[in-house]
């Protein structure tokens, strides 16, 4: 067999490992966008935040509350429908705290939410939280 002939049965074999790498790295990329704005069925959690006005520098706590016996397998914060944050299921825990760093552009709309994972890997999600809004001070909301 010509040594080129090795060379491109190489090449065709490892070209589609990658088209699949990529198209696995897009859809978990999707996937952690969506969480902020997919539907839910769980019951909603409730968030707070412990300021609603902050200046830039300033740490606001945002601090989501999970129903009792709410099965999940971690919280998303979200602010303006993106993920933000993620925390793992922490024991029995029914708060999830997030730190939060205020700078001049980042006033806006902020939830929680959890998420499922069952054994067979399927995902269901909780309703999101009611909306809290933080006001960066000097700066007009959105």
């Amino acid at each position: 067999m010509p040594l080129w002939h090795c060379q491109t049965v190489g090449l065709s074999q490892l070209v589609p490992m990658i088209l699949l790498l990529g198209l696995w790295l897009l859809c978990l990329l999707a996937a952690s966008q969506e969480m902020c704005s997919s539907p839910g069925s769980l019951p909603a959690p409730r968030l707070f935040l412990d300021r609603l006005s902050a200046r830039q520098g300033d740490t606001a706590m945002l601090s989501c509350l999970v129903p009792l016996d709410a099965p999940m397998t971690r919280i998303v914060f979200c602010k303006d429908g993106k993920e933000i944050a993620v925390l793992p299921k922490a024991g029995n825990a029914l708060v999830y705290d997030s730190a939060y760093t205020v700078s001049s552009e980042r006033a806006g709309a902020f939830s929680c939410r959890y998420q499922l994972k069952d054994d067979n890997n399927q995902e269901n999600n909780s309703l999101p939280s009611d909306l809290w809004y933080l006001h960066v001070a000097g700066n007009a909301l959105h």
